[in-house]
């Protein structure tokens, strides 16, 4: 981190890790993401300072600092068996309309899907 590199890590402080952040936030590349992954590194390295066989820093200051909102996940869509069945029969068939007497011998992958038996209700 070059916001800090060059000062003793006893002097930095909660509000200049806040302000720092801050600064992230406002970067439009970086979303809410990307800035929780910079306050954890942050995190990582006061604790490790913390510890008493290194620096015995007596606190962490960017563990008194807000973690950003991260929007949920997206849900995941998949397709049903009956789709990827349907799928494959399309793309069979299109296959074999275009192929030539070299790739009409060439298993293929929607050619395998389509000999895969149908789900029963």
């Amino acid at each position: 981190m070059r916001a800090f590199g060059h000062r003793p890590i006893a002097s930095i402080t909660g509000p200049e890790i806040a302000r720092f952040l801050t600064s992230l936030d406002a970067n439009p590349s970086f979303g809410p993401r990307t800035v929780n992954k910079q306050r954890q590194v942050l995190c990582s390295v006061f604790r490790h300072a913390m510890r008493d066989d290194t620096f015995t820093l007596a606190s962490n200051p960017a563990a008194t600092t807000d973690k950003r909102r991260e929007p949920d996940d997206a849900p995941i869509d998949f397709y049903e068996p009956e789709e990827v069945l349907a799928l494959a029969r399309a793309a069979s068939s299109a296959c074999e309309s275009m192929s030539t007497p070299t790739t009409r011998s060439a298993p293929s992958f929607a050619a395998a899907m389509a000999r895969i038996p149908e789900p029963q209700p």
